[in-house]
């Protein structure tokens, strides 16, 4: 876990018949696991095609919002809080999630679709 930092982001992809973008910012670092608090996204400016776009993070700016990364489920100060054990798979670094694939961002624009 020396890769991973407070104030690092993790992506969450996941969906059926649409891609859902959810991330998460570290707030804490345990000997093996962070706490890690949902943020906001901005869409990215001409990203918009049919029913999709791309999103980036806004570093702190924390959410209250369901999400499906909720395992041990910490709550202060109004502020969702998630404690995950960090996995890591080659180089990259990994949280397990029942649903999709949650990493550390790679600072790209993430896809996500949406079906009405």
């Amino acid at each position: 876990m020396n890769g991973i930092n407070i104030g690092d982001i993790f992506v969450h992809s996941w969906g059926y018949d649409q891609t859902n973008i959810d991330f998460y910012q570290v707030v804490r670092k345990t000997l093996n696991s962070v706490i890690v608090s949902p943020i906001a996204s901005n869409p990215v400016s001409n990203s918009e095609g049919v029913m999709s776009n791309r999103v980036m993070p806004i570093k702190d700016e924390f959410v209250i919002k369901h999400t499906a990364l909720n395992d041990k489920q910490i709550n202060t100060d109004g502020i969702k809080q998630i404690r995950k054990v960090v996995k890591e798979q080659g180089s990259t670094y990994y949280l397990p999630t029942r649903f999709g694939w949650c990493s550390l961002w790679d600072g790209k624009p993430q896809y996500q679709s949406w079906y009405h």
